[in-house]
């Protein structure tokens, strides 16, 4: 009778330490998912606060010209918001490999950014010579800006679901 008791036992214990794992890796993921959306949603509030509104400013003032909306078109205005999303961003602690690449294209559409504020500065439909050249690489650099803005609305889909 004793041998019959030590192979249920050891069976009930093995399936007991099988669930105590299943469990512990179910919780340890668990975790570690909601500590990469937080700090999705922690960096998002800073992009929110810096970079959307930057990129947003530059939409409105140079390419729909809208110049009645809530973005002050000047372009110290928005070379201080560029300045501002630089800082705050490329400080930001990351750990997660979504996070990480989302302020890698943040950051190369800051660069995108400053050189349409720059083409748009050199822009005069004056000059033949220059206008249709600087048209076309204003307009490819709005192409960049908004195929970044893709990439990133797709990284930020994945945590907002």
């Amino acid at each position: 009778m004793k041998n019959k008791k030590k192979p249920i036992l050891k069976i009930i214990l093995g399936i007991f330490a099988t669930l105590v794992i299943i469990i512990t890796g179910i919780l340890i993921y668990s975790f570690k998912e909601t500590a990469k959306s937080e700090e999705m949603w922690a960096f998002r509030e800073t992009l929110d606060d810096t970079y959307f509104l930057a990129e947003d400013a530059v939409m409105s003032c140079i390419f729909e010209g809208d110049l009645e909306n809530a973005f002050s078109c000047k372009k110290a205005d928005i070379n201080k918001k560029i300045e501002d999303t630089k800082l705050r961003v490329s400080s930001y602690v990351l750990k997660n490999e979504d996070s990480n690449d989302l302020r890698k294209i943040v950051m190369e559409n800051v660069t995108v950014i400053e050189d349409i504020l720059r083409i748009n500065a050199e822009l005069d439909p004056e000059n033949k010579d220059t206008f249709v050249p600087l048209s076309n690489e204003l307009f490819d650099k709005k192409k960049k800006l908004m195929s970044n803005r893709k990439k990133i609305i797709d990284i930020l889909d994945k945590y907002y679901d």
